[in-house]
């Protein structure tokens, strides 16, 4: 048998099965055998069909479910401390429940971190194995003193199944909060769905008509939009019917009261996991990989003070889809590809409303032909409001956002991007003519077909 490209071969003598070994994974080959006996060896059979080799996991969507929260000792018994690694069980929590169950072959998860009341400034990381001192670009939510945050994460397991997670930046003796959602799995093989990228664009913002939710939520009432079948006339930007899951980025403004958004399958007035947790007035936003709901919708819902008010807005990314039609994800040790303070990656400071572009295939152990990566944008030292928005081309004026700032506050989020050509990401920071923020960004994983 001899394969087209690379024309590897195998021999084999009393069976009718060999091994073709040394194919490159996600390169289509196609094989053709012949037969050989005493008089000679026969001609070749047509080509078989295509096939591709191909490694790393795929996703199964989940009913969102909190597995750990602090607060209750859910997961851990108590607050965490404040440079102490500390572990916590992610697989086999909802056994009797596979809609919400990760499952103990599962290699990676999807969720919603959050952070609360913590005593001093600091960042969480989430790692494999125990770690009370790890590198910055392992870095998954940074917070200010006492804030209620979120982040959404995408997270390889580790031995057993579980997570550590290190409050690190602050001096031994304090504490913070910690809260997570979780929202879906990786496993190895192609059991689960694949991924497809998208422009990404705008399915929602409740402050016009985009999305059919205009006028935005109330506390404790939830409300309903339609991903799938929107943009039917642009694929590059269009979820189809077949579509279990998406990824995007939530985001709350003009909120009245402090709260928290929860976005997911199931419409539900008192939700029982968050996807953003906010104070009145900030604008906030949080990456998310999300299961849909029947029918193709999302139903969000804010949970406040009784009157409390918000409008809320839903960037698409891309999509997951049963089968092999999609790309499959490797994680990989979170590198720092992008730090704008140190020239890494870009010369200096992000100028409001110049994008630029950076390189992510090559660098941070990610390989050209991927399509989208996992990953932590952080934004500092910005000198006015605004937001970072990474795009799959560079633009100046970005019609989505991934990460809303504040003046002087380190912020980040876990994001899912497409790349653009030649495996760059765009970025932009939206503000005030003349002003400037630094950014940084930890590639964690990436997708490729």
């Amino acid at each position: 048998m001899t394969s087209t490209p690379s024309s590897k071969t195998c021999t084999t003598t009393g069976t009718l099965t060999c091994r073709v070994t040394g194919l490159l994974n996600h390169t289509a080959y196609t094989f053709k055998v012949t037969a050989t006996n005493a008089i000679g060896t026969g001609a070749a059979s047509t080509a078989s069909t295509s096939v591709i080799p191909r490694v790393g996991a795929t996703f199964v969507a989940l009913t969102p479910s909190r597995i750990l929260d602090s607060k209750t000792g859910l997961g851990l018994t108590s607050a965490l401390k404040a440079n102490v690694a500390a572990t916590f069980q992610v697989t086999g929590k909802f056994a009797s429940d596979p809609t919400r169950n990760v499952p103990s072959n599962a290699s990676a998860v999807t969720g919603v971190f959050s952070v609360s009341g913590s005593t001093a400034a600091g960042w969480v990381a989430l790692t494999t194995v125990a770690n009370n001192a790890p590198g910055v670009a392992t870095v998954n939510i940074n917070f200010p003193k006492g804030d209620s945050r979120s982040s959404g994460v995408t997270v390889p397991l580790g031995t057993g199944g579980a997570v550590w997670v290190t409050f690190g930046g602050a001096t031994t003796g304090n504490t913070v909060q910690v809260s997570f959602d979780v929202t879906g799995y990786f496993v190895t093989g192609t059991s689960g769905s694949t991924y497809l990228t998208l422009t990404p664009n705008r399915l929602l913002d409740s402050r016009g008509t985009n999305g059919g939710m205009s006028g935005g939520l109330t506390a404790g009432v939830h409300r309903n939009f339609q991903v799938t079948g929107r943009n039917a006339s642009d694929p590059t930007k269009f979820v189809p019917a077949s579509a279990i899951a998406v990824t995007g980025t939530l985001t709350v403004t003009g909120q009245t009261k402090a709260g928290f958004l929860s976005l997911g399958p199931d419409a539900l007035n008192a939700p029982t996991t968050a996807t953003i947790y906010f104070p009145t007035g900030d604008t906030r936003s949080a990456s998310v990989t999300v299961k849909l709901g029947a029918g193709g919708i999302l139903s969000v819902t804010y949970t406040a003070a009784v009157g409390a008010t918000t409008n809320v807005i839903f960037d698409v990314t891309g999509f997951f889809v049963p089968g092999t039609a999609g790309a499959m994800y490797v994680p990989l040790t979170p590198a720092r590809i992008l730090n704008t303070p140190t020239k890494l990656g870009l010369p200096g400071s992000l100028r409001a409303n110049i994008g630029v572009s950076f390189q992510v295939t090559g660098r941070g152990s990610v390989p050209t032909g991927v399509v989208a990566v996992t990953g932590t944008l952080s934004c500092t030292k910005q000198t006015a409001a605004g937001y970072l928005a990474l795009t799959k081309t560079v633009t100046n004026a970005p019609s989505i956002s991934t990460l809303n700032v504040p003046v002087g506050d380190l912020r980040s989020t876990g994001v899912t991007v497409p790349l653009g050509t030649n495996g760059i990401l765009g970025i932009v920071y939206s503000a005030a003519s003349g002003k400037t923020a630094d950014a940084i960004f930890d590639v964690t994983g990436y997708f490729v077909m």
